[in-house]
């Protein structure tokens, strides 16, 4: 066992000496979960906000505020396994409990709208996931303000929505608008920018302005040179990395790096579960050939 594991295990001896401490018990595994979670052990991760999850419906029903935050972190489990619609019931439900008791316009109902936003763009439902961003990036800019970091997440969901829709002239104002955010809290080389920055190229290599994309593109590639990408930036990476081969194809002493490129890209998307991930695999499968 890992050092992590035996002092999991040790405070499970403990927190079993509490008898009927339901709420305790229920916080210790969504701690554990939030642990594992973090380690990438997203099993291991559901199975702790489940367990919490039945000892706070058995404790306090299951109308209970603590139970909408358990149902969250099932719900984002889920979406990580590609789950999409299992992760949906429980995000749906959160989102159900929340709004109940702290009612639709609060600052806080950004956060289950945006998650649940998430789920419908990646199973392809993007008129669903673009009202929820919407919904999300207005209770945001209200409590928080139009720069405030949170906004750039929205931002990003309703960018990525309209270009996966085809609509080509909507996405370019919000990935811009988000990379302005972002720019201001982190050095140019952070990951954090790869996202918008990778949004705005592809719209750029979709107006033919190919010199411009193939800028963005080389930075979001060396942004993951000088940082490990991991977790959310891995797709708009491989967004960058296809849109580069796109534009290397076109010349004889390129096409062997575009070639490298749009494998690397179908190996990461063989193992994505999203409706844009088949999308670019089989566009990939379709290049290579």
């Amino acid at each position: 066992l890992s050092e992590v594991e035996q002092l999991i295990m040790r405070t499970k001896a403990i927190i079993g000496r509490l008898g009927d401490e339901g709420e305790i018990k229920a916080n210790w595994h969504k701690n554990v979960g939030i642990v594992f979670d973090k380690m990438g052990e997203i099993d291991q991760a559901l199975a702790h906000s489940v367990k919490a999850l039945e000892i706070c419906e058995k404790e306090f029903g299951s109308g209970h505020l603590l139970s909408a935050m358990f149902h969250n972190s099932i719900g984002n489990a889920f979406t990580a396994k590609g789950e999409y619609r299992r992760a949906l019931e429980h995000l749906e439900q959160a989102l159900k409990i929340w709004e109940k008791a702290l009612g639709p316009e609060h600052p806080h109902m950004a956060v289950p709208h945006h998650n649940v936003g998430i789920v419908f763009s990646k199973n392809g439902d993007y008129d669903q996931a673009l009202a929820h961003y919407e919904e999300a990036l207005k209770l945001d800019e209200k409590a928080v303000g139009p720069e405030h970091p949170n906004v750039a997440f929205s931002l990003l969901g309703i960018g990525n929505v309209f270009y996966r829709k085809g609509n080509f002239d909507r996405p370019l104002a919000y990935f811009e608008r988000a990379l302005r955010i972002r720019e201001k809290i982190f050095r140019p080389d952070n990951p954090h920018l790869i996202e918008p920055l990778s949004g705005i190229g592809l719209i750029k290599l979709q107006e033919e302005k190919v010199d411009e994309a193939k800028k963005i593109f080389e930075r979001v590639i060396s942004i993951c040179g000088t940082e490990k990408c991991k977790g959310d930036e891995k797709e708009p990476l491989t967004d960058s990395q296809f849109g580069l081969a796109k534009i290397l194809i076109r010349s004889e002493q390129g096409r062997e790096e575009a070639i490298q490129l749009a494998r690397q890209v179908r190996e990461f998307f063989k193992t994505q579960k999203s409706m844009h991930g088949k999308k670019l695999l089989k566009e990939v499968e379709e290049f290579l050939k």
